[in-house]
């Protein structure tokens, strides 16, 4: 809008009011800079109109946003920016998972769960973090593939 750009100074009462956009690092504050501080309705009446609000420069963990107005001779009182916080909240953490634990077929057994004709072997690993704040976890934490898929040998039958 017209204050996209805006940044400037200006002198009233002997005080420096500054307009700043928001990649200026250095913000000076006044009593009426926040948007908690009660409503004034000289803030409100034209010429003083605010700019709306900047998107927040966070998606989460917190950030803050930012609108503007012109500060002229009829619009001289309070700041010409104000910041709010925005996206307080915590960023989602997704799960971490551990290591891939080697082949078996559970306690009862190391490899594969039948020397032949079929059998099963499974692997896991264990969520060493869990999901957060939203967060997801779609780790495959089990997995189970066939061994020893050869035909067993045939015992000889003495007649």
């Amino acid at each position: 809008g017209e204050f996209a750009n805006f940044v400037g100074a200006q002198e009233s009462g002997g005080s420096v009011r500054h307009g700043v956009a928001a990649s200026d690092a250095h913000v000076e504050h006044s009593v009426f800079d926040t948007v908690d501080d009660a409503y004034d309705p000289r803030l409100a009446d034209p010429p003083c109109l605010w700019t709306t609000w900047s998107n927040c420069d966070a998606q989460c963990g917190g950030g803050s946003a930012y609108r503007l107005r012109r500060l002229t001779d009829e619009c001289a009182y309070g700041p010409a920016e104000q910041l709010k916080a925005c996206n307080v909240g915590p960023c989602p953490q997704d799960c971490v998972v551990g290591e891939w634990s080697e082949w078996g077929c559970g306690s009862v057994c190391f490899g594969c769960s039948a020397p032949c004709g079929g059998g099963q072997r499974t692997r896991t690993r264990p969520i060493l973090s869990p999901a957060l704040f939203g967060g997801i976890c779609q780790h495959q934490l089990s997995q189970t593939e066939p061994c020893n898929q050869h035909q067993c040998p045939l015992d000889c039958v003495v007649s």
